[in-house]
């Protein structure tokens, strides 16, 4: 029941917010009114929207953990330090790609 009050005082005070322009001249009045009639309108929305981005925002933040453990895990398992220098880590130390030619590196592709 005091919501109900509450919320019908609320619409009776953005309406006379609008209207209050004829005596008091006040543009920003009106568009605070205008703002607070349309929250009034569209508050189910508003809040259904608010907490869908919230719930997407946790579930993504959760599922970020989850993927980078998994990841970690991943990388550990592939690396091993005996392996030879392949070609992308061979591009990241040099900065291009090496060729064929050379004696010590056959295993790259030309």
């Amino acid at each position: 029941m005091n919501k109900n009050i509450g919320i019908k005082i609320l619409e009776y005070i953005s309406l006379l917010l609008v209207i209050s322009f004829l005596l008091l001249h006040s543009i920003y009045l009106v568009i605070f009114g205008i703002i607070l009639s349309l929250y009034l309108i569209n508050r189910n929305i508003i809040h259904r929207l608010i907490n869908f981005i919230t719930h997407k925002i946790i579930n993504n933040k959760r599922s970020d953990i989850d993927n980078s453990n998994k990841k970690e895990i991943i990388k550990t398992e592939l690396y091993t330090e005996d392996s030879p220098l392949s070609l992308v880590d061979a591009i990241e130390q040099n900065g291009f790609i090496p060729s064929k030619r050379q004696e010590d590196e056959d295993n790259f592709a030309a």
